[in-house]
């Protein structure tokens, strides 16, 4: 693979008499300077020259964000073109002999304040800080990319791979599909071992983004290699892989339950049970387990055993998160937090349900808009799918003026065209008999 071209997006203009090109700051510092202002120099050269924040390069023992939001660029100054300069070095190959050293230095750096991602639990208590350093850790895996393009047989250094398990969770919990998913493929190549405990972390977290999408194949292709990895490891008792192996089962048992096997599903539910002797860390997932359970049971409708299942969960989750545990109060988090979550457009898709059986179309198409918008913004096929069915039903199914029929067929033939190009083995209705089942076949089986 050849090298990336190094680009310079900060073209050189020309320049007020006496005004210092950034280049000339950035040569000072390479050779009048000694070696840790070339160091400092190289290690920020790998990192988002948007914003650097000053606290990633304090004394080694600081170990919180301090307050305020200084960054580099303060130190450097305005006139400081920081990205044009460290591009003209690179193109002159002033910094290429100790690449390796600074991306190391920066990984390292970066890796230390980012929020940890622990056996699959969720990281929701540390978006904040995630959001203050994710750019950092994906412009790290670009540069790895770049390197090993640069330097045949590079091995990456030992924490970018948990930089970047850390990293890719925070954005799959972010539902960025797309930008978790090349991240993942980057992991994938910097793992040294395929039998690894992270190296099944990368196929698991593969495979949760694509059962989110309905790509319910390549998740059982990311599953069963992952599951085979953490069996393994748990077996050999190594430390949190029991934990990791109860969340791959409760995973699968998942993607069995989205095809419609459920007597299988209650199987890998009930493996996962496992969780009962796991710490109180794993309590919430204990409380998925019973959750997922329950959905298994509705659906194959034995409503009291569901009810069971819910209520245990019901009971975890209140003690944990007492009054933001119930669904209104979570549409108000995502809303907040993550106001662009595929699971918002699937709050929404139900909100709207309801409004239509309250006899408010003109609400139930209003809410249905901001799910679609989501849909479409997040590449979520499915969901958007779903969506614009239930539109094409309302429509459908009223004396609707012109603009509306106009609306109606435009929304048919979209539907066709995704159904035709991304889901050829399911069944969606348009025009008589409509089924929201069909309908939910497009989207992740917990979300309908």
């Amino acid at each position: 693979m050849d090298a990336a071209p190094v680009v310079d997006y900060d073209k050189d203009i020309t320049r007020l008499p006496g005004e210092e090109h950034p280049l000339e700051r950035v040569w000072t510092i390479s050779f009048s300077l000694g070696p840790p202002k070339r160091a400092l120099l190289g290690i920020a050269s790998f990192l988002s020259q948007d914003q650097i924040p000053q606290y990633l390069f304090g004394p080694a023992a600081l170990k919180e964000k301090p307050a305020g939001n200084a960054n580099l660029s303060v130190v450097c100054g305005p006139p400081f073109k920081f990205g044009g300069a460290i591009v003209g070095l690179m193109n002159v190959a002033l910094v290429d002999h100790e690449a390796y050293e600074h991306f190391t230095a920066a990984v390292h750096i970066v890796y230390q304040f980012f929020p940890r991602q622990v056996n699959g639990r969720l990281m929701h208590d540390s978006w904040d800080k995630c959001r203050d350093l994710i750019q950092h850790g994906q412009v790290l895996a670009e540069r790895f990319e770049e390197l090993q393009a640069r330097f045949s047989g590079l091995e990456a250094p030992a924490e970018l791979t948990e930089l970047l398990k850390c990293c890719g969770w925070y954005l799959f919990e972010m539902a960025d599909h797309p930008t978790t998913l090349k991240l993942m493929d980057t992991a994938i190549k910097a793992c040294l071992d395929e039998q690894y405990g992270i190296y099944a972390h990368f196929l698991n977290a593969i495979g949760c983004y694509s059962f989110e999408l309905s790509d319910l194949a390549r998740c059982r292709r990311e599953w069963d290699k992952a599951l085979a990895i953490r069996e393994a490891w748990a077996k050999r008792k190594a430390p949190g892989a029991e934990e990791e192996w109860a969340n791959q089962l409760n995973n699968y048992g998942n993607l069995e339950s989205a095809e419609g096997n459920y007597e299988s599903t209650l199987t890998y539910f009930s493996r996962a049970e496992i969780r009962l002797r796991l710490s109180k860390d794993a309590i919430v997932p204990l409380g998925v387990t019973y959750m997922t359970t329950g959905r298994a049971l509705f659906l194959m409708r034995k409503y009291e055993e569901a009810i069971a299942e819910y209520k245990k969960t019901e009971v975890i989750f209140l003690n944990k998160f007492g009054k933001d545990a119930h669904f209104m109060a979570q549409c108000r988090i995502l809303e907040k937090d993550t106001p662009l979550h595929l699971l918002l457009a699937a709050c929404y898709y139900k909100l709207a349900v309801l409004s239509e059986r309250d006899g408010d179309q003109e609400e139930a198409l209003r809410i249905l808009d901001k799910g679609l918008g989501i849909a479409e913004f997040r590449e979520g096929k499915g969901d958007a799918t779903r969506i614009m069915c239930k539109k094409a039903a309302i429509l459908s199914s009223r004396s609707s003026s012109p603009e509306e029929q106009n609306a109606y067929k435009a929304l048919q033939r979209r539907v066709e065209d995704i159904v035709l190009n991304h889901f050829h083995n399911a069944v969606y209705v348009l025009e008589g008999g409509q089924e929201e089942e069909d309908w939910d076949a497009c989207v992740c089986s917990y979300w309908r």
